[in-house]
């Protein structure tokens, strides 16, 4: 259900994308959120994330520590059930005097770079009881197939992992075709994905805009913890759907936020890598 730098069996996959207008950050802005259950021995781990931003740094992520039902209290508006940070937000560009940002956000150590293939030269800077190994090529592969992405190495001790909470991200997005693309890649070993591969799915997928029509509303359980510049951020209604089923390695692409919506699954696509469409494009 994403790409990992350690063999783990990752379940229960969540993903939201929000887009919003805040006038205070500019006017639209993209927020992902994300989130899964991963059962692994113990030891250092890491999951991978590409994000289409113009502008990203560590002010872009949110410490969900407070708030860490945010996502289940989406699937809760699916699937009602009984229920048992980084404040600054600012303008400045962030890649202009270091290649690789380290920060820490919640239970991750994060890497942050506008090129993939940057990263493993910047991992000893990561403590030992997160600092995963790496295959290179992993990461030349992401700076090949999804340029002008930045890629976020979300580091973790896999003790601390089951009850992880969300990570959350907003960014300006960069200049892209009217489709959205929700991170799904999927490899679980640490080595390059295998694109033709069919992979098994266990996704929420959510989607809100500022715009769009009808959706389910959402009550957050922790409304009261969360600063007024992250509820900001946070959709008021959702369109989501789960999918469970065999699917083509990729991303998620998704229209409409309203083709979530029940009996409209069969309009979301699987994505290659932006790198390998333009490839076919060009063909």
């Amino acid at each position: 259900m994403c790409i990992s730098m350690a063999p783990a069996a990752f379940t229960g996959t969540k993903i939201c994308l929000n887009a919003t207008r805040v006038p205070e950050l500019g006017g639209l802005v993209h927020v992902l959120m994300y989130q899964n259950t991963v059962a692994s021995s113990a030891g250092p781990n890491a999951m991978l994330l590409h994000l289409p931003a113009d502008d990203i740094g560590q002010k872009n992520f949110i410490d969900t520590r407070r708030f860490p039902h945010i996502l289940d209290d989406m699937v809760d508006v699916m699937m009602p059930r009984a229920r048992g940070g980084a404040k600054s937000m600012g303008g400045t560009r962030e890649f202009s005097s270091s290649r690789v940002q380290m920060f820490e956000v919640g239970i991750y150590t994060i890497l942050l770079a506008r090129d993939a293939s940057d990263i493993p030269s910047a991992l000893n800077r990561v403590p030992a009881n997160k600092r995963p190994k790496v295959n290179r090529a992993l990461f030349d592969f992401y700076a090949s197939e999804y340029p002008g992405y930045a890629v976020a190495l979300c580091c973790f001790d896999n003790s601390n992992s089951k009850e992880a909470e969300p990570i959350m991200v907003w960014y300006r997005p960069a200049n892209r075709s009217g489709r959205y693309r929700l991170p799904a890649l999927d490899c679980h070993t640490g080595a390059v994905p295998d694109l033709n591969a069919q992979v098994q799915t266990d996704h929420w997928v959510f989607m809100s805009t500022n715009v769009m029509q009808g959706g389910h509303g959402v009550r957050y359980r922790e409304e009261g913890a969360i600063p007024p510049h992250v509820r900001a951020l946070l959709p008021n209604k959702v369109y989501g759907a789960y999918f469970g089923d065999r699917m083509q390695n990729g991303d998620f692409g998704i229209l409409q936020p309203e083709h979530l919506a029940l009996g409209s699954k069969s309009k979301i696509t699987r994505l290659p890598p932006p790198g390998r469409q333009a490839a076919a494009v060009n063909a």
